[in-house]
């Protein structure tokens, strides 16, 4: 007896542990503009997509509280995955370089990355979120 509520427990609780990357899945008719996380993915309901904040390449944004030549930029990594295809690509902060593309009538906008740079100290991917804008093309 002991042994099968183990069991059950135990599958129970398997059953219960989320996939760490992929959140809950999202619906753009709700709303266009979604957060995610350094290696988080979304399942974007409507399309079948899933799409994921893979690393920021770089960060050379002008720290905050500094006076700077330019205002920098920021380059971050995405990846689209429909069943066996991924699409990568990259998005920028500055208006100057890509802010945005279209991938399989998706149009992809970054809007936001955060934590904004400060004091000179390096932030860690993990604590990046980007805001993404989709819509359906």
């Amino acid at each position: 007896m002991k042994k099968g509520v183990i069991i059950l427990l135990t599958v129970f609780l398997l059953g219960c542990n989320k996939n760490s990357d992929v959140t809950d899945q999202y619906n753009l008719s709700a709303n266009p503009i979604i957060t995610l996380k350094y290696k988080e993915c979304i399942d974007i309901s409507d399309f079948g997509f899933k799409i994921c904040l893979d690393s920021i390449l770089n960060d050379s944004r002008c720290p905050s509280g500094v006076d700077c030549v330019w205002e920098g930029d920021a380059q971050v990594s995405f990846s689209i995955k429909k069943a066996d295809e991924i699409k990568l690509f990259r998005l920028h902060t500055h208006r100057n370089f890509k802010r945005d593309t279209t991938i399989n009538g998706l149009k992809i906008s970054l809007v936001s990355l955060t934590p904004y740079p400060g004091d000179g100290s390096a932030i860690d991917q993990k604590d990046y979120s980007a805001g993404i804008k989709v819509i359906d093309e």
